[in-house]
């Protein structure tokens, strides 16, 4: 059995997922390697028996029947840490940003409680003070799932997802036709919008070396603090001007011009995975050579 295995080593832990490239014995390798060396009727030589990127200058090294896929040294361009200054902010502005619109979306409705809870005929203090909070309840769950997640998948599924979770649930607390409908919704908005708080983080850690995450980790942390400053006074002037269900719609509309840059400019930073899709590269290129080079293929 040959596997390929992704290990990560700019930390003190090392992760080695490992998968299948090829379903063989050594001696069958070996028979497959003699058939496939064979000459052909013209005196030319086969050429597809060997992996053409498996050296250790391109991060692949053999150990006994397997082939250990890392970085290709330490300026590797697919590693995070390596890639340009310009392009690491562009991903700390873009997680700031969903850091950010996720409190202005939970404070930005308070000035509108009096007013929701008139609408929808509400007399219990109780019942008002949950439309508001509600949301801040999805904050203390949504980590225990979402952190875990981000360890598997990846930081850019689990974030970009939890975002479009968000977006869609705040949009529908604009369409609320009870109390209720609002509660729930509000909750389901909360557990998507705690993804930047609880991944954010993991995040910079992957992108930026210990020494140079002063600045990002300073405009990530100003967020979380922005956005229940910001929030009443923009709420306030919102319910002011038009309607309550404004306040859930502009912040979708700010949410979705955000989501639209992270899918364009933000990729995955988390060491493991970006390893492991290297892998699945080197397994399928394996497992294309295997099929070309068996005697037994168009036999049958």
């Amino acid at each position: 059995m040959t596997d390929v295995k992704t290990k990560r080593e700019d930390s003190d832990q090392i992760i080695s997922p490992t998968t299948t490239i090829q379903d063989t014995t050594p001696a069958e390798r070996s028979n497959n390697e003699d058939s496939g060396n064979h000459h052909d009727p013209d005196g030319k030589q086969s050429d597809h028996t060997h992996i053409d990127d498996c050296s250790p200058s391109n991060g692949i090294k053999e150990e006994d029947d397997a082939l250990v896929v890392d970085w290709d040294g330490p300026s590797d361009p697919l590693n995070p840490r390596n890639w340009s200054v310009r392009r690491k902010w562009a991903a700390t502005l873009i997680v700031s940003s969903f850091t950010f619109v996720s409190p202005v979306s939970s404070a930005m409705m308070a000035p509108a409680s009096e007013v929701i809870a008139r609408e929808f005929h509400v007399t219990s203090s109780i019942i008002t003070a949950m439309i508001t909070s509600m949301f801040v309840l999805g904050y203390a769950f949504g980590p225990l799932l979402l952190g875990p997640l981000s360890e598997i998948y990846g930081r850019m599924k689990v974030l970009q997802f939890s975002n479009l979770w968000y977006a869609a649930w705040n949009l529908g607390c604009g369409f609320a036709q009870n109390d209720k409908q609002l509660i729930a919704f509000r909750l389901m908005a909360g557990l998507g919008g705690s993804a930047p708080l609880s991944i954010g983080g993991g995040l910079l850690g992957d992108l930026w070396k210990p020494e140079e995450r002063g600045q990002a980790l300073a405009l990530y942390s100003l967020a979380p603090l922005l956005g229940p400053s910001l929030g009443p006074l923009v709420g306030a002037w919102i319910t002011e001007r038009t309607t309550w269900r404004w306040v859930f719609w502009s912040t979708t509309i700010f949410d979705a011009l955000i989501q639209i840059l992270g899918l364009i400019f933000l990729q995955e930073t988390f060491a493991p995975v970006v390893l492991e899709s290297k892998a699945a590269r080197i397994r399928d290129h394996t497992q294309r050579l295997s099929t070309y080079n068996d005697p037994t293929v168009g036999r049958q």
